[in-house]
């Protein structure tokens, strides 16, 4: 069985994640927009075969993206099922 926990005080913890994204499309003569995300997320495995992950992300975007200049918050979850 795999080991997707941190073992501490004689229980299980959980998996976390935390990443910045930067993507910046702009160029000297084309601009198409930059994008910064700052995202953290956890999973959490139940077993060897059922995993819950839940992931934050807070997204700016510049006014040359497709949407114009904005922030967005985005909680996202999902359950997987290895079989």
């Amino acid at each position: 069985m795999e080991k997707h926990f941190i073992k501490r005080y004689g229980r299980h913890i959980p998996a976390r994640t935390f990443c910045i994204r930067l993507e910046n499309l702009n160029d000297s003569d084309l601009k198409c927009g930059a994008l910064t995300d700052l995202s953290a997320g956890m999973n959490y495995y139940l077993n060897k075969h059922i995993i819950f992950r839940l992931n934050y992300s807070h997204v700016k975007t510049d006014q040359y993206s497709a949407l114009g200049k904005a922030h967005y918050n985005v909680l996202q979850s999902r359950i997987q099922i290895k079989f």
